[in-house]
């Protein structure tokens, strides 16, 4: 990711050449970025199913 960032900002502040072999995987590495960005929900954890009752704890074996 740090060298797509350098690469953009060698183009756009010091007009360095960036060939279509760099622009490849700089695109690339936006749009998966943007993708995962925008398809991660909040909550780390899946929803719980059920009535929402805390479950009865089994009793171990002696």
């Amino acid at each position: 990711m740090a060298s797509s960032i350098a690469a953009i900002a060698g183009w756009a502040l010091l007009n360095q050449e960036t060939g279509p072999i760099r622009w490849v995987p700089i695109f690339l590495l936006m749009t998966a970025s943007v993708g995962i960005t925008l398809t991660t929900t909040k909550g780390s954890s899946p929803p719980q199913k059920g009535d929402g009752k805390d479950p009865v704890p089994m009793p171990l074996p002696e």
